[in-house]
């Protein structure tokens, strides 16, 4: 190999290796786990369904709705969610006060699947304390962490 096409060789890498790193986090971090992604959805536009009547509605980058929803029955717990995780028992969940500041304060909110009970906690420390009192081995995810529909 010629001094000259090994210049280019190192050249080409030094161009195109931040562009690779660049798009291939891109591509993991909007996808963990290879998550099941139906066609038509984009991270401000999904459905995270947890059961048959609590779901997540994203309807842009900054306002995700937690609900629960029946024939009867409408209800709205949260609205900018952060994170969120659930078991047969609970739903947890982090949310933004104000959903178009992005340094806006975090919230937390246990719900009770059951009885659609829900507790809102301004701070991490007595949301960890409750979690560990209900005994909720759950940790909040990241909305890009679960199927969207």
């Amino acid at each position: 190999m010629t001094k000259k096409s090994l210049l280019s060789v190192v050249f080409l890498l030094v161009i195109l290796l931040p562009f690779i790193l660049i798009f291939g986090r891109e591509v993991l971090s909007t996808n963990p786990d290879n998550r099941y992604r139906a066609s038509g959805t984009s991270s401000t536009a999904h459905e995270i369904g947890i059961d048959d009547y609590y779901s997540v509605q994203s309807m842009s980058a900054s306002f995700s709705v937690l609900q629960y929803e029946n024939e009867e029955i409408h209800i709205e717990f949260a609205d900018s969610i952060v994170k969120l995780n659930w078991n047969n028992d609970y739903i947890i969940a982090s949310s933004k006060k104000d959903d178009l500041d992005v340094y806006s304060d975090v919230y937390y909110l246990i719900v009770n699947r059951g009885t659609r009970e829900v507790v809102e906690y301004d701070s991490l420390e007595q949301f960890e304390k409750e979690i560990k009192a209900k005994n909720i081995n759950l940790e909040l995810e990241r909305k890009v962490a679960f199927d969207w529909y």
